[in-house]
């Protein structure tokens, strides 16, 4: 069943779709501190009311033109999928150390992209 809020949000390419509390994607609105990351390694979030930038996919890479898709069929020979069989259910499906571990990677970059200050 889809998410009522799902159905709702338009899909701009940007994290702040569906986590606001976290991501934006009005620069303006953005933690500008230095030291997002250093914050984030120190407890579980952002401090309240901070967000961090998440642009919308437009914004970051604007609008690509594509060659039209070729109408043959790229499939032919099929001894590559011999290997391939149906996938194994994991043993633990709680991915939020992994997501927190991205949240936290795209603070660490944040922190890296601000000129270095000297003191």
């Amino acid at each position: 069943m889809i998410d009522v809020h799902t159905r709702q949000v338009p899909h701009s390419g940007s994290r702040a779709d569906y986590w606001p509390d976290i991501f934006t994607a009005n620069k303006e609105e953005a933690l500008t501190a230095p030291l997002q990351g250093s914050e984030l390694l120190e407890g579980e979030t952002l401090p309240p009311g901070s967000r961090l930038y998440s642009p919308k996919l437009l914004d970051a890479w604007g609008d690509t033109p594509y060659e039209p898709i070729s109408r043959e069929d790229w499939l032919k020979d099929t001894s590559a999928l011999d290997g391939i069989g149906p996938p194994q259910a994991p043993l633990l499906c709680d991915i939020s150390r992994e997501h927190r571990t991205g949240v936290l990677k795209t603070a660490l970059a944040h922190d890296a992209a601000e000129p270095f200050k000297a003191d």
